[in-house]
């Protein structure tokens, strides 16, 4: 079922899926929509209601609280999905897997389980948070998204010495050709910046409440790594927390993944 949330000046666009007793709340990756999670969420319509959402300036979505967004902000507009409180799982692939560590870090009682998709949020890019995190940075993101010869140059040099890999190279490439990709990137990062989670906290709270931690990486992804999955979870009790690396790459939402998925998030 399709549906609006109200927050603000804006529209929040979900895709409501199933009647099952839990709750699931899924987050998709950059450039992506909610429909990403169709065949997943059909999977789990017998033990899950779930509930996958459209990012700011993603999808359907009308964002129009400017280039900010908060986990409390995001709480506030996923609460209304869940008035009973019953505890969710949250799922999260690539910059969702940033956005469900967020939730967890600020509100982690709501939540009884997470499960990470090739997930960003473990391991901070520098060129991010310089982007994003600084004032300094954050005029040279504008400005190069305006004036994109600099940034051509940086790229191909980095490609050509190594500093990149080719996988990296290609998706820079691709959001960097084209006008509208560019502004796209600046605006998604900027309105995305306040989720950055902080590791050792969610550690902490995950050993506190005893959360379920499931995490999935694709062995040949070049651009999320498993090794960044098996260090978040080192403090972290065996029986809690698990890594599973599959032959694949970065994208795990395709049909022939999605039953080991689905096991992930109901057992």
């Amino acid at each position: 079922m399709e549906q609006f949330i109200s927050y603000g000046q804006s529209r929040i666009f979900c895709e409501k899926t199933g009647n099952g007793p839990a709750i699931a709340f899924c987050f998709h990756g950059y450039g992506e929509n909610c429909y990403t999670y169709n065949q997943l969420a059909i999977s789990l319509e017998d033990t899950h209601t779930v509930y996958a959402f459209d990012l700011p300036l993603h999808g359907r979505t009308e964002w129009n609280e400017g280039l900010t967004c908060t986990p409390a902000m995001w709480q506030e507009i996923t609460t209304q999905c869940n008035p009973e409180n019953k505890p969710v799982t949250l799922i999260g692939y690539s910059i969702g897997g940033r956005i469900a560590l967020s939730l967890y870090q600020c509100y982690a009682t709501c939540y009884n389980k997470l499960v990470l998709i090739a997930p960003d949020g473990l391991h901070t890019n520098f060129w991010y948070w310089f982007s994003t995190q600084t004032w300094m940075g954050n005029r040279v993101f504008k400005h190069t998204i305006a004036h994109p010869k600099f940034i051509f140059s940086l790229v191909t040099i980095a490609d050509k010495t190594g500093l990149i890999n080719k996988a990296m190279y290609k998706i820079t490439r691709h959001y960097i050709d084209n006008t509208e990709q560019r502004q796209n990137l600046y605006s998604r990062w900027t309105v995305l910046r306040r989720f950055i989670p902080s590791l050792r906290t969610i550690q902490q709270l995950v050993t506190a409440n005893h959360t379920q931690v499931r995490l999935l990486f694709g062995k040949y992804d070049k651009v999320i790594l498993s090794r960044n999955g098996y260090r978040f979870i080192e403090p972290l009790h065996q029986q809690q927390a698990q890594v599973q690396v599959i032959d694949a790459g970065h994208q795990l939402l395709k049909e022939k993944y999605l039953p080991l998925i689905a096991k992930l998030v109901v057992e």
